[in-house]
């Protein structure tokens, strides 16, 4: 047999085989769980230093990928789309109006948890806040007040 027939036979075997070979797995981890929960754990807490390592490797390698698959996840947008947001604000906080290169994290995805819709980018605090309020205008109009009559106090 030459290479290219063996390697086209290598191919139709694989592929003839490759759903076979699917389900073979699925049945080997679904009959083993157990087992194999119980390696993973000590595996983990044997070699604890050595797998966070290798885990902030494969976050630094794919950072991009990450960050790109999390907005899409999380708010349905892609990297341009933030990107895009990140540009017409130009680079800077909706909330307090601190710019991206004075902040320790980037910009967040501001969305209403209501309709999922994305409205802005803030930096982290500003987030936090509106989180905590739970977006509720009313909240945040008796807040301003409330340090409005006190500034004017002091």
């Amino acid at each position: 047999m030459t290479k290219e027939e063996k390697r086209e036979y290598d191919r139709v075997y694989r592929k003839k085989y490759r759903e076979t070979h699917k389900e073979d797995i699925k049945n080997y981890y679904k009959k083993n769980k157990e087992k194999r929960n119980t390696y993973n754990k000590e595996y983990y807490y044997n070699n604890f230093n050595e797998v966070k390592l290798q885990h902030k490797k494969y976050r630094e390698k794919n950072k991009d990928k990450i960050r790109e698959y999390f907005l899409k996840l999380n708010y349905n947008i892609t990297i341009e789309e933030y990107n895009n947001i990140f540009e017409k604000q130009e680079g800077y906080c909706i909330g307090c109006g601190k710019h991206q290169s004075d902040l320790e994290k980037s910009l967040c995805v501001d969305h209403s948890h209501k309709t999922g819709e994305v409205r802005g980018l803030l930096c982290d605090n500003c987030n936090k806040a509106l989180g905590f309020v739970n977006d509720n205008i009313n909240v945040l109009e008796n807040l301003t007040k409330y340090l409005k009559f006190y500034n004017n106090h002091e």
